[in-house]
């Protein structure tokens, strides 16, 4: 039993000295870190990195992200398991249509969102961000619930499957 306290002290003091502030939940459990301060609003309109990955009940997970270039854009697609995965360049107008999709569907008003439900898996909602080359940035993910609007999310999908032709 004294061995049993002792080892539990440890664990403690482990778990401080790791930056550990709150116990972890129990499967179920939900852990809230929304910040209610992060802006709603963005100003810039310069994609400068994208990265979404979201979950349609129909299809699975999908992860589609953009890099700014001197060129246009670099960007990638991964699907649902069995799908095939791909990189491609894109010019300008692809950022441009990109940014078209989060102001339609007012992404900046998710930003600061952070839910996650113990013991689902890591990716089942929506992790979304987007850096602007003014520094501005919109970040928010949930784990259990897809936030964003399925027809933006849909419309993501299909931007990137174009991979940057007609756009």
């Amino acid at each position: 039993m004294k061995k049993l306290k002792w080892m539990a002290a440890l664990l403690a003091l482990l778990l401080v000295g790791c930056g550990a502030s709150e116990p972890v939940p129990e499967d179920g459990g939900l852990w809230e870190n929304t910040d209610p301060n992060a802006p709603k609003t963005i100003v810039s309109t310069e994609i400068k990195e994208f990265s979404c990955s979201f979950h349609l009940r129909e299809e699975g997970t999908i992860t589609v992200e953009a890099v700014r270039t001197e060129a246009g854009a670099a960007c990638s697609f991964r699907g649902p398991e069995g799908s095939e995965d791909f990189t491609f360049a894109a010019d300008a107008a692809f950022l441009d249509a990109l940014q078209a999709i989060v102001k339609k569907y007012g992404f900046s008003q998710y930003n600061g969102l952070f839910l996650e439900r113990a013991g689902l898996p890591d990716m089942f909602g929506v992790k979304l961000s987007v850096l602007y080359t003014s520094g501005e940035s919109i970040s928010a993910y949930d784990n259990q619930e897809l936030f964003l609007p399925e027809d933006a999310c849909k419309e993501l999908k299909d931007l990137f499957l174009q991979k940057g032709e007609s756009v």
